[in-house]
């Protein structure tokens, strides 16, 4: 028995939402009228509840009301004259109905709100018959029963359970009375949770922040602090760090000489600060395909002192070279400048709307340096093979979600074999992820992604780090080149031949190639 008397609605044992009203006893508010899971697909367990019970199916509510709302402005502009210059086919802000007197108004949640208290003592009861008048029956084909914290549906029938048959439903008359709801609290209640996780995540704030309509991004998206490496993906064992660094070299900086740090034994040598010798050397080794550069001179990739302290030197920054981060057994402490991305996000972000039909972005609360960290890009690893099937399944906009560890495609692994692109993992960030999945695309961005690994020996699961690439005033929405693969792929690798089906660019940029990709 729950010790607060909270009961809710158990989310597997959920099919759907059908309809929605407006509270019989408290119009202000409105009620849903839930499927519940059952082998009778004619007669199953239906039941009308208010928000108070679907604190575990809010995303349900959710999906429901967007549904709703899609399908109001679907009717809208079938009834509706077109307007000169009108476009059709481009994605828009979801309309009302025309009886929401109040569609555009904004939400301005203060807190979590709670399921109210339905109090009682007994663990289990039966409520079947509490309707609230002969001709408005609340729960059909089934007995309700609290318990343990739970309403659960019990099939029943008999001449006292009333019975509706769900291939009938939604009615005409169900329907005209959710025309006439304004959803208003389902919206802040959805609301007011998603806020509630932004305030769970690790780091500085993320808030939330939409002064144009009441849209909240998905309850369904779950944000998870590391990769979720799903079936086919094996991340490599750390190997080793360095062993020749110390804590107390550099002002107490950790790692001090690039030709001593083990973990830059794969970086990109500094060409700028080769002589005649080691450039000799450097060919040679590209030549035997040895990847080891120890000792030849390179840069760390991080300013150490100064105003961009802790920012990506421009080295790495303009080439894009693969970043080498110490790691967990190396011996120059957790202060060395060669972590940075390992740390964490440091700087505020907010996820808003905007204005422009481009759905939800991101944007820095405090100004952002050239070169200075902002967040990594979260999902579930998937294989190649996987992330094919699953583009084939949603269609071109999944692209926008996937992005492959494939910077080091075409390098050798065991001095004889090259890595392909189908040996590369695929990050799939469209309902699990962090923050930066709501960065939106610009052809002239203000942030770049990079390659990050704390393990110089594994060549397919690292991570992928922001940067901002220019100096960003706070509050300016962040942007990247979903297209500006470091590997130098250009517009043209990813388009058709046949030139079929183009997904439209909307960055608005002075340079906007006018598609993302086909």
């Amino acid at each position: 028995m729950t010790s607060r008397g909270r009961y809710t609605v158990q989310a597997s044992q959920i099919q759907g939402i059908i309809s929605h009203r407006e509270n019989p006893s408290e119009p202000q508010k409105s009620q849903y009228l839930l499927r519940w899971r059952s082998e009778d697909s004619i007669h199953p367990p239906l039941s009308w509840h208010g928000l108070e019970d679907l604190s575990g199916v809010l995303h349900l509510v959710q999906q429901h009301v967007a549904h709703h709302k899609q399908r109001l402005s679907q009717s809208n502009r079938a009834l509706a004259p077109l307007a000169v210059g009108s476009v059709l086919g481009q994605k828009r802000k979801l309309s009302t109905s025309s009886h929401d007197n109040h569609g555009h108004q904004l939400l301005t949640p203060q807190s979590e709100r709670s399921p109210n208290s339905r109090g009682g003592s007994e663990a289990s009861f039966t409520f079947a018959q509490e309707a609230v008048s002969a001709s408005e029956q609340t729960v059909f084909n089934a007995n309700l029963r609290r318990m343990e914290g739970l309403i659960i549906a019990e099939p029943a029938t008999g001449p006292e359970v009333p019975s509706l048959d769900v291939r009938k439903l939604p009615t005409k008359d169900m329907l005209d009375a959710a025309n006439k709801v304004d959803l208003r609290d389902a919206e802040l209640a959805i609301q007011t949770r998603y806020i509630s996780r932004l305030r769970k995540l690790p780091g500085p704030p993320v808030t939330f922040c939409n002064d144009i309509d009441r849209e909240t991004p998905s309850l369904s998206f779950k944000f998870i602090a590391d990769y979720v490496l799903q079936e086919g993906v094996t991340k490599h064992d750390l190997i080793m760090g360095c062993k020749k660094c110390r804590p107390n070299m550099g002002a107490n900086r950790g790692c001090e000489y690039t030709k001593k740090c083990d973990c830059l034994e794969f970086a990109v040598p500094d060409f700028e600060k080769m002589d005649d010798a080691q450039r000799a050397e450097y060919d040679a080794l590209q030549i035997d395909g040895d990847p080891s550069t120890l000792h030849l001179p390179k840069r760390f990739p991080y300013h150490s002192t100064g105003s961009r302290a802790h920012c990506l030197v421009d080295f790495y920054l303009r080439e894009r070279h693969p970043i080498y981060e110490c790691n967990a057994s190396c011996l120059c402490g957790p202060k060395c400048k060669n972590r940075n991305v390992q740390h964490g996000r440091k700087v505020p972000l907010e996820i808003f709307k905007t204005r422009d039909n481009r759905g939800f972005g991101l944007r820095c609360l405090t100004d952002l340096r050239r070169g200075q960290f902002i967040d990594i890009y979260l999902g579930e690893v998937i294989t190649d093979e996987a992330a094919t099937a699953r583009e084939a399944a949603s269609g071109p906009g999944k692209a926008s979600y996937l992005f492959s560890l494939d910077k080091f495609k075409g390098d050798s692994v065991d001095g004889i074999n090259d890595i392909k692109d189908e040996d590369c993992y695929v990050v799939d960030g469209q309902f699990m992820g962090g923050p930066s999945r709501f960065m939106n695309h610009c052809c002239q961005p203000n942030v770049q992604m990079h390659t990050v690994s704390y393990n110089k020996y594994d060549f397919f699961c690292y991570d992928l780090a922001f940067f901002a690439c220019e100096d960003v005033p706070a509050g300016k929405e962040l942007t990247f080149d979903y297209m500006d693969a470091d590997d130098g792929s250009k517009p043209d690798d990813v388009m058709d031949e046949d030139g079929k089906t183009k997904v439209p660019c909307l960055c608005g940029a002075e340079m906007c190639r006018g598609f993302l990709w086909t």
